[in-house]
């Protein structure tokens, strides 16, 4: 029996990689121009001693509360984010992020109630892949005014962008199989939580490390079943762009 014969409505094995990978790499390579292309506009003209925006890119490590069996999976995390100065030691942070992935790996198979599908889908494990567009508001607290650390936390909101199973199984005739299933009408559109941020900022460089915890609130999923919450552990590196306009001392009156 063939991999086609396994195709199912909302399921369809994939054979192609290549092509998703080309896919992909044009999908990903779409905000990512949008977000240069802003950044080179705006960097400059908006740098000033109490605000400036620039490039977060880093790696998220995801996986979801309440999915049997799932750990860890690593995704993308690029955007823009604009930070404002309110005093001393308090700061604004905020950001839009187009290219947030989150989900699970290793989970126990969910059930498809398909009765050719499932025994090959049991013998395997099951991948979550969410693409989200993410949000997060925080407000920090800073140890020096430029440069050093800086901690806090505050909401994050989530759009969803795409929501995919992927599971990997083997037929009675011993093919491996990949088989994904589209759940983006069976998840939440919406996603929020609570975000704890801290990074560093060097001093006399637009460059700063960053390290983020988001907790989903809000069930992932619809339905009346268990509830599922996004957890992301991660890490940046944000880049400021132009170069902050600082108040010149006047010069001395001879």
């Amino acid at each position: 029996m063939g991999t086609r014969a396994l195709l199912h409505d909302t399921v369809r094995a994939i054979g192609r990689p290549a092509a998703i990978g080309a896919l992909l790499s044009a999908l990903i390579a779409a905000p990512a121009q949008a977000q240069v292309l802003i950044g080179m506009l705006l960097g400059g003209s908006l740098a000033s001693e109490t605000f400036n925006i620039g490039f977060e890119i880093g790696m998220n490590l995801s996986t979801v509360e309440g999915l049997d069996g799932a750990s860890r999976a690593r995704g993308t995390l690029v955007g823009l984010f604009a930070s404002w100065r309110f005093s001393e030691h308090y700061h604004l942070y905020t950001g839009i992020m187009p290219l947030s992935s989150k989900g699970a790996k290793d989970a126990d198979p969910i059930p498809l109630n398909d009765p050719t599908l499932d025994p090959i889908l049991a013998t395997g494990k099951m991948e979550r892949d969410l693409g989200y567009f993410d949000i997060p508001i925080i407000l920090q607290l800073a140890q020096r005014r430029d440069g050093g650390f800086r901690v806090g936390a505050g909401p994050q909101i989530g759009i969803l962008l795409s929501a995919k199973d992927r599971y990997a199984g083997v037929t009675p005739q011993g093919t491996p199989v990949t088989i994904e299933n589209d759940i983006e009408n069976a998840t939440q559109r919406f996603d929020a939580g609570v975000a704890f941020d801290a990074e560093y900022r060097f001093t006399g460089v637009p460059l700063a490390i960053g390290v983020r915890y988001y907790y989903g609130l809000t069930d992932a999923m619809k339905g009346s079943g268990s509830a599922l919450h996004n957890q992301v552990l991660s890490g940046s590196g944000r880049i400021s762009l132009g170069v902050n306009r600082q108040k010149k001392e006047p010069e001395p009156k001879k």
